[in-house]
């Protein structure tokens, strides 16, 4: 198998952020240092992020995870169905405060039903929902 960068590691996962900035305040988290305003994925480059994935030449497992709640972003169902349609073969993780589920029980069946693989929800007693 021949790799785009020709490295001779190979990571075995990637890690995709849809939304900067959370709707919690966890005391430990890395995203106190945000302003509250959101910044979500535009589909042109979550698409290309997917390519590059693609073109790369392996299928590593794809972690929505990092600087924010990914599940805030306004069309996340549909990012998830872009993400499946572009890498039909790899294993979608979402690591998430709950949020959406806390809302809509059925949104997790909606995450699963759009493409994801796993879901892992995080809730912390130190940690305080302001939405």
């Amino acid at each position: 198998m021949k790799f785009r960068n020709h490295a001779f590691y190979k990571p075995n996962t990637v890690q995709f952020e849809l939304v900067e900035s959370c709707n919690r305040n966890c005391s430990f988290c890395g995203t106190l240092g945000f302003k509250k305003q959101f910044k979500f994925i535009e589909k042109a480059v979550l698409k290309k992020e997917c390519q590059l994935v693609r073109e790369s030449g392996y299928n590593p497992r794809i972690l929505l995870a990092g600087h924010g709640e990914n599940t805030l972003h306004p069309k996340f169902l549909q990012c998830i169905k872009l993400m499946r349609k572009e890498l039909p073969d790899s294993w979608i993780q979402i690591l998430n405060n709950g949020v959406m589920v806390r809302k809509d029980i059925h949104f997790i069946c909606d995450m699963f039903l759009a493409g994801i693989n796993d879901v892992t929800m995080d809730e912390y007693s130190d940690s305080k929902f302001t939405s």
